[in-house]
């Protein structure tokens, strides 16, 4: 669904509410819903307890944070540079975790899409600044 379809479904503030907020997520899917995530088959070896129907903020950097901890950290530490490419929320998750923001200044943050996002880590990968590469969606 678009923002617009949404919108007419549910209003614009609790659609805002689920964009924005880290505790409340959006209704569930219903089980025979065509999007629901039991239909894809890149789940099919997924048991039905641990495909959500619906998520917050919160639960997605739940999901998010041990790749960031067991695979991309590791990485960060042998030297390494990476690109993180991901869904606007995920990214939401990890740049919360990353500036240490509560969730209140969370939902005044704005990720552009498409638009480079480059942080810069001291030798202890405490997070030492970040800056969004030019480009037209970040004017």
């Amino acid at each position: 669904m678009n923002k617009h379809e949404i919108f007419a479904v549910w209003g614009e503030a609790a659609s805002r509410r689920w964009w924005r907020g880290y505790f409340e997520a959006p209704p569930p899917l219903d089980s025979d819903d065509p999007r629901h995530p039991r239909f894809d088959p890149l789940y099919a070896a997924l048991s039905a307890e641990e495909l959500p129907a619906s998520e917050s903020l919160r639960d997605c950097q739940q999901r998010m944070l041990p790749y960031w901890n067991e695979v991309l950290l590791p990485r960060l530490r042998a030297g390494r540079r990476l690109l993180v490419v991901s869904h606007g929320n995920t990214l939401r998750g990890l740049v919360m975790h990353l500036d240490g923001l509560s969730a209140e200044a969370m939902e005044r943050v704005e990720i552009a899409s498409g638009v480079p996002l480059v942080y810069r880590f001291a030798p202890d990968l405490t997070v030492m600044g970040h800056a969004w590469l030019d480009g037209p969606a970040a004017t």
